[in-house]
């Protein structure tokens, strides 16, 4: 049989890179939109909130959670949150010896960014 050859990782990872990138920017116009359709009648609205983890119990490290407006039943918002942290992970290689003061540095300054991030979350 005369199979065309498979599309290579490095190609389908730009595939998906692209499409990625479109559907987000769609997502994201699709929910702002939604929002300016809820806040246009009253600035008191009423929103449902669910979340889920990726797994069962309370082992699981990525979950996810949505914001839907229950009049419209349009998704306002979606947030995908992790426990784990690649540059923790990384770091802890690369600072074998915890009690050096450039690694103390550095989670300092890490641990900001982790506020940072949780209270953007909250805000939005």
């Amino acid at each position: 049989m005369a199979l065309p050859a498979p599309v290579s990782q490095t190609s389908y990872d730009k595939i998906n890179d692209k499409n990625l990138r479109a559907t987000t920017v769609v997502a994201n116009s699709c929910m702002k939109k939604t929002a300016e359709e809820l806040l246009t009648g009253s600035s008191d609205i009423m929103v449902s909130g669910d979340g889920t983890w990726k797994t069962r119990g309370h082992s699981s490290l990525v979950g996810v959670c949505t914001v839907i407006g229950p009049e419209i039943g349009k998704v306002i918002d979606i947030d995908v949150m992790s426990s784990y942290c690649k540059s923790c992970e990384v770091s802890k290689k690369l600072y074998s010896d915890k009690s050096k003061s450039s690694y103390q540095q550095w989670q300092s300054d890490h641990a900001k960014s982790y506020q940072k991030i949780i209270l953007d979350q909250q805000v939005k």
